[in-house]
């Protein structure tokens, strides 16, 4: 005599459910991303406003710049990153390169942390150009797993 507790229809059921809860547990990047904060500054002086921005391979994050130079990037992608730096002049707000990297091929806009339409009341503080750009930043960055601290002073 066979037991049958349950039909074919009720295994797969439950083999779908197993596959989302896990895939839900992980989420759909693993852990490729974490939580990076700091401040940014130039010459010693903090940035009152403006965009910082981690380019890594396939994909780019971005956070505004507070008032204080302090930014947070929640979910910067892991290795190896160009930090690109954008000042912007008081009551402009930032325009930063939408999409992803060049070489992957585009993608959906950048999403940037901080406030929608925020602009900050912090001192503007122009930089060099060489920091606007992914192609000519000299700033590298290399995340790692969970929550770190990295502060960038700029020079000329």
């Amino acid at each position: 005599m066979r037991w049958r507790l349950f039909g074919k229809g009720f295994h797969l059921a439950l083999g779908l459910l197993t596959l989302t809860c896990f895939i839900l547990a992980t989420g759909c990047g693993g852990m490729s991303k974490s939580d990076v904060s700091g401040t940014v500054s130039y010459k010693g002086k903090k940035l009152g406003n403006g965009v910082i921005q981690f380019v890594g391979k396939d994909a780019r994050e971005s956070s505004l710049i507070g008032a204080d130079g302090s930014y947070r990037i929640a979910k910067a992608p892991h290795g190896s990153v160009k930090v690109v730096v954008e000042t912007t002049p008081p009551n402009a707000l930032p325009t930063p390169k939408m999409g992803t990297p060049k070489d992957a091929g585009g993608g959906p806009p950048m999403k940037i942390e901080g406030e929608a339409g925020a602009q900050s009341k912090g001192e503007y503080v122009p930089i060099p150009a060489k920091y606007k750009s992914e192609d000519t930043t000299p700033l590298t960055y290399e995340v790692t797993s969970g929550k770190q601290t990295k502060d960038f002073d700029l020079t000329d």
